[in-house]
C-alpha cells in the first residue's frame, strides 16, 4: 500500500525493534510523518 502515513508511537517502536510487519509497510509509502510529541 503506497501513499502517506503519519505514525504513532507504537509504529515508531516498531521500526527502533525491526519489526518486519512495519518495515514491510513503511518501505511501500511515498510520505512518512512523525509528529514532535512521537519524537520526544
Amino acid at each position: 500500500m503506497s501513499g502517506k502515513y503519519l505514525l504513532d508511537t507504537n509504529i515508531v517502536i516498531g521500526l527502533f525493534e525491526n519489526d518486519p510487519a512495519v518495515i514491510g509497510k513503511i518501505e511501500k509509502t511515498e510520505e512518512i510523518f512523525v509528529p514532535s510529541v512521537v519524537i520526544g
